[in-house]
């Protein structure tokens, strides 16, 4: 079909409509538009009404919102555009320039679909998609928005930006959920004692500040992790705290790995840190290990250092 077929097929098409036809479509679309409007209101004001969760509330009131325009779009689509052959050429002919002209945003289209079909996210979750990290805030026909968390703001705290990413990042790399069915991540803290320290009591005191975070979340991890078990190929490994020791040239490096909610991660994070290192301040034999640095003078030849004695001057 050509320019020139499409001009003819637009005029054939604008004479079937008489004044009395144009005049009823209109009284008819804007009683469509008021009743679907009608139905907005009552359908948000029920959810307010009803659904406590806020999350949920916002995420019935846009797929609502959504439902109802498609439905307008049909209802205004059937009173305006007559059937027959004529119709037909001139939806074909603009799908086809649609699809090559609006490749992009017709993806982000299909990738709502998705998203509402398979749910790979909803709003409230925190993820991470296309090189940023929020927490999805509205999901609607062509975008996600999230209210942004880390950048140059540590422990995936909230920047306060919103940002909005297509719906196509779906279709587009991998998307990080970090809520999604196992609402629990694994954090870790680092700490370097010196070699000469009781690095066993060291380990014992992170234990015991991160024993009382695990406790709170101890039968909700056991749950969760069954239900993963069921849903994906997934085996359940350890889920208490534990400390992993290595041993570096500077010290002696304690890794403590523990379950916590994720937005919980940077207060647990700072609980366990300031616990203990009130014990270590208590303690004797437990030395923090400054970093090591290697000074070479003048004088003295490349591989002459030898290292102090245990509990000797550094």
């Amino acid at each position: 079909m050509n320019f020139d077929t499409l001009l003819e097929s637009l005029r054939q098409l604008s004479v079937e409509f008489s004044r009395e036809q144009i005049l009823q479509a209109l009284v008819e679309s804007v009683i469509t538009i008021l009743v679907l409007w009608v139905m907005h209101r009552l359908i948000s004001g029920y959810v307010r009404t009803h659904v406590k969760d806020v999350a949920r509330s916002h995420e019935y009131r846009s797929l609502a919102r959504t439902l109802l325009f498609f439905v307008g779009l049909v209802i205004l689509a059937a009173l305006w555009l007559p059937s027959g052959q004529v119709v037909l050429q001139v939806l074909a002919l603009l799908a086809a320039g649609l699809a090559l002209t609006l490749s992009r945003p017709l993806t982000s289209l299909l990738g709502w679909v998705l998203i509402m079909t398979r749910m790979p996210l909803h709003v409230g979750d925190r993820i991470e998609a296309a090189g940023v990290s929020g927490d999805v805030v509205d999901i609607g026909p062509m975008q996600i928005h999230l209210m942004e968390i880390g950048n140059w703001v540590n422990a995936d705290q909230s920047t306060g930006r919103i940002v909005h990413i297509p719906n196509s990042v779906i279709f587009d790399g991998p998307v990080y959920n970090y809520t999604d069915v196992f609402n629990l991540i694994w954090n870790e803290i680092v700490v370097v004692v010196t070699h000469d320290s009781d690095w066993e009591a060291a380990r014992t005191l992170l234990l015991e500040q991160a024993e009382p975070f695990y406790e709170e979340i101890e039968e909700y991890a056991f749950t969760t992790a069954e239900d993963i078990g069921r849903r994906y190929a997934y085996q359940r490994g350890i889920t208490t705290p534990f400390v992993y020791v290595d041993l570096l040239r500077d010290g002696i490096r304690l890794t403590l790995r523990y379950l916590i909610p994720p937005r919980r991660r940077r207060g647990t994070s700072h609980d366990i840190t300031t616990g203990f290192l009130r014990h270590v301040a208590a303690h004797p034999r437990i030395q923090l290990a400054p970093p090591a640095y290697r000074i070479l003078h003048d004088h003295e030849p490349v591989g002459a250092f030898t290292p102090p004695a245990q509990g000797g001057e550094p």
